[in-house]
C-alpha cells in the first residue's frame, strides 16, 4: 500500500515539475529543449486528468461564476496578441499552464488523490525553495552560475525581486502542507525555509521582495494564533488601498513627501525603486490612453528597445499592467476573478489552514503593486488548492 502511495506522488511529481522550470536554468539550451517536450507530455496528461474530474469540473465552475473573469481576461489578452503575431506559442502554453492547475487542484474530490498532489507539490517547492536560498547566498559571494547580468545577479529562480513572485507563493503553500504535521523534520524545515527567504532578500537588498517576505511571516505567525489581522485586513480594503495609494502616486507624487521613511531604507529621493517606477507608470498610462477599452496585449521588441516603458517590457504594478494588457474590461474580469474568489470563501478558509493561503494571495496581491508577473504559475496554485480545500473541508 505503501509502495503504491509512493508511486503515486512520484507520477505526479513527474507531472507537475514542467511547469515550474527554474528561470535560472533557461541559459542552458539543452536543458529548456527537455523542459519544453516534458510540458507539452505533462499538458496533455493534464488534459485526461480534468476529463476524469469533468463532473466536478462542471459543478465547479457553475457555482464559482467568478472564474469566468479569468476567461474573459485571457481571452482579451490572446486576441490582442494574436492580433500583433506575439509569441503565441508560450502565450498559449502559459494561459493553459494556469487553468490546468486552478482546476486539478480544484475539481479532484478523492482524498487519496488530493493528498498524492500535496505530498508533490510540497516535495517540488521544497526542493526549488531551498536551492533558491542556497543560490543566493553561493552566486551572491561570486560564483557566476545562471545568466550574466551587469550589475545584478541571476538566482535559480531569477533575480532579486522577480524570484519573489515564485517564493512568497511556494512558502504559503509549503506551509499550508506541513500545517498539521509536528514531526521535529516539519518544524526545522518551516523555520529554516522562512527564516532562509527573509534572510536571503536582506542579504541581496532587495527591498520590495524583504519587505513582502518578512510582513508575509510575520502575518503567519500571527494569524496562526490570532485571526483578527485578516479579519480586518480583507482583500477588499487591501485592494482599494493599493488602488488609492497608486492614484495619490501617479497623481500628487506622494512618495516624495515621504522622504524621510524611504531614508531610513538608506534610499535617497533620486534613487528610490519608487521613483523609478513612477517614470515607468507614466509612460505605461499614456499608453493605456490610447487603447483604454481592451488594451494592447505584450509590447513589441521595437516598443521595448525604443524605451515605451523605459526599457521595460512590463508595467511593473498590476493594475497598469492588466490595464495595458486587456483593458479595463479585461482588468475588471481579472480583479471579479481574484477578488472575487477570495471574497466569496474568505471566512470558511480562516477556519482553517486555508489562512495560510489567504494570506499568501493577500501578500501577492500587494508585491504586484510593485512589479508584477500575472503569469507565473504558483500563485495560480494556491488559487487552486484553497479553492480546493474549502469546498472539500473535512
Amino acid at each position: 500500500m505503501n509502495t503504491k502511495i509512493r508511486k503515486s506522488v512520484l507520477l505526479y511529481i513527474l507531472f507537475f515539475i514542467p511547469f515550474f522550470k527554474p528561470v535560472g536554468l533557461s541559459v542552458y539550451a539543452g536543458i529548456n529543449s527537455i523542459y519544453l517536450v516534458w510540458k507539452l507530455a505533462s499538458l496533455c496528461v493534464g488534459i485526461f486528468i480534468i476529463l476524469n474530474e469533468s463532473n466536478g469540473m462542471f459543478i465547479t465552475y457553475k457555482r464559482d461564476t467568478w472564474f469566468r473573469g479569468l476567461f474573459l481576461f485571457f481571452i482579451i489578452y490572446f486576441v490582442n496578441c494574436f492580433s500583433v503575431s506575439r509569441d503565441l506559442v508560450t502565450i498559449l502554453s502559459n494561459i493553459l499552464v494556469i487553468l490546468e492547475l486552478i482546476t486539478i487542484l480544484s475539481i479532484t474530490k478523492s482524498k487519496s488523490k488530493r493528498k498524492n498532489m500535496a505530498d508533490a507539490l510540497n516535495f517540488i517547492f521544497s526542493i526549488l525553495l531551498f536551492l533558491q536560498i542556497v543560490s543566493v547566498f553561493y552566486i551572491k559571494a561570486g560564483h557566476v552560475v545562471f545568466e550574466y547580468i551587469e550589475n545584478d545577479y541571476t538566482y535559480l529562480l531569477g533575480t532579486d525581486n522577480y524570484s519573489a513572485f515564485a517564493t512568497i507563493p511556494m512558502l504559503g503553500a509549503i506551509l499550508f502542507f506541513e500545517y498539521k504535521r509536528k514531526s521535529l523534520f516539519s518544524r526545522v524545515k518551516k523555520v529554516f525555509l522562512c527564516l532562509g527567504l527573509c534572510a536571503s532578500y536582506v542579504y541581496t537588498g532587495a527591498v520590495t521582495a524583504a519587505i513582502m517576505s518578512v510582513v508575509t511571516v510575520l502575518a503567519y505567525i500571527i494569524t496562526k494564533y490570532n485571526k483578527f489581522l485578516l479579519k480586518f485586513f480583507t482583500i477588499k480594503k487591501v485592494a482599494v488601498f493599493c488602488v488609492l495609494v497608486l492614484f495619490l502616486i501617479m497623481a500628487f507624487d506622494i512618495q516624495n513627501h515621504m522622504l524621510w521613511l524611504l531614508r531610513l531604507v538608506g534610499k535617497s529621493a533620486k534613487a528610490t525603486t519608487l521613483n523609478s517606477r513612477t517614470i515607468i507608470w507614466e509612460k505605461a498610462f499614456n499608453i493605456i490612453k490610447e487603447n483604454i477599452i481592451f488594451g494592447i496585449g505584450e509590447l513589441s521588441a521595437e516598443q521595448v528597445e525604443g524605451y515605451a516603458l523605459y526599457g521595460m517590457g512590463h508595467a511593473h504594478n498590476l493594475i497598469l499592467d492588466l490595464l495595458l494588457k486587456s483593458g479595463i474590461v479585461g482588468t475588471i474580469s481579472y480583479l471579479f476573478f481574484y477578488l472575487g474568489f477570495l471574497s466569496k470563501y474568505f471566512r470558511k478558509a480562516l477556519k482553517s489552514s486555508g489562512f495560510i493561503l489567504v494570506i499568501t494571495l493577500i501578500g501577492y496581491f500587494v508585491l504586484s503593486m510593485m512589479d508584477d508577473y500575472p503569469f507565473m504559475p504558483y500563485i495560480y496554485c494556491c488559487l487552486g488548492l484553497l479553492w480546493g480545500s474549502v469546498k472539500n473541508e473535512e
